[in-house]
């Protein structure tokens, strides 16, 4: 079984392939699923691991801003300041960030921004130089260093507030303030200017698979222009896109909460809590063939049969899974599956 760090490396690694291939939108589904596993696996990282954890993130970052997913490389930089000791290079990584950010979008930001830079002296002031367009790199006095076990809370704080929350929750984000235009008045030229460049903005985010960042933008054009059809239609296409993230992140959960052995039990679990039945029976009987004594393949086995509606074949195959395993029906496996409907 691979450790948490080799997962969320393995995770990089095929996003930086895709990148090269020209795949951003899978690029970034990789990346994703890297942040989401360093998140579940927080508490089992060794701390001698954190120089390389560290600089998987910093991969992570750099992956981000290379397909233009604002979002994602903001979450990567604030897992980098809970884990780093080196709170200067982070800053010079925010400060990447800024200049790689459309100024309409880096506001979007601040509320979590402002967090984030009373943990950050470097961060606070990169932002307060951006926000009068004077990005400086002055020391200042003080650098707070974290021990591993405080650096570990700040994650686990993160996961609450900032980057995990529950797919049953929508993460709040802060909108830019727009004038108090009633919907019975003619928009003003310069409000309509505005408006367009974030129709444009929003487009490209799209484009990019950013769908958070336009969902904002999309969201502002429409409390400034309540009747604006262009962006009605557009943000119905990005909620939709968002709730189908959701759902395969609620799935990428769940498989992980299993705590699969390989990439194939990985996959045969993805149809299952897809509920692709047949085709996960399909697939486990290959496996099997291979792996006559893997006893959570033989559970796994038993459970898809059961969902095909095949009881006393079902039985049998836990019944061997069990002699394999007396302990299987303990593991995380079934917990999961017995949980899921």
């Amino acid at each position: 079984m691979i450790g948490p760090l080799e997962l969320v490396q393995n995770y990089e690694k095929a996003a930086k392939e895709l990148i090269a291939n020209g795949k951003t939108e899978a690029a970034g589904k990789e990346l994703k699923k890297a942040i989401s596993a360093i998140l579940d696996q927080q508490d089992n990282f060794d701390p001698d691991e954190f120089p390389g954890l560290v600089k998987t993130i910093e991969n992570i970052f750099d992956d981000f801003l290379k397909i233009g997913d604002f979002s994602g490389s903001y979450d990567s930089l604030v897992l980098l300041n809970a884990f780093s000791s080196d709170k200067r290079r982070v800053g010079d990584k925010f400060t990447v960030w800024l200049k790689e950010v459309p100024k309409v979008i880096a506001e979007q930001f601040e509320p979590r921004i402002s967090k984030l830079a009373q943990k950050n002296q470097f961060i606070r002031q990169a932002w307060e130089s951006y926000k009068t367009n004077q990005i400086s790199t002055a020391k200042p006095q003080e650098i707070e260093i974290k021990k591993p076990q405080e650096q570990a809370q700040e994650v686990k704080q993160l996961q609450s507030s900032q980057i995990a929350a529950p797919i049953s929750q929508e993460r709040k984000i802060e909108t830019v303030p727009q004038p108090n235009i009633s919907s019975s008045q003619p928009i003003q030229p310069q409000m309509d200017s505005v408006i367009k460049l974030k129709l444009t903005i929003a487009s490209t985010e799209i484009s990019r698979g950013n769908y958070e960042n336009a969902y904002v933008l999309l969201s502002d054009i429409l409390k400034a222009d309540p009747n604006n059809l262009e962006a009605k239609k557009m943000l119905e296409g990005v909620q939709a896109k968002r709730n189908q993230l959701e759902q395969e992140k609620a799935i990428t959960n769940l498989i992980n909460s299993t705590e699969p052995t390989s990439d194939d039990e990985r996959e045969v679990l993805k149809l299952y809590f897809t509920k692709n039945f047949r085709e996960a029976n399909d697939l486990i009987t290959k496996l099997l063939v291979k792996e006559r004594n893997n006893a959570r393949l033989w559970y796994l086995k038993s459970q898809i049969v059961k969902k095909l509606g095949d009881e006393k074949t079902s039985q049998n195959f836990e019944s061997f899974a069990k002699r394999l395993d007396p302990k299987i029906e303990d593991s995380k496996l079934a917990q999961t599956i017995k949980s899921f409907q």
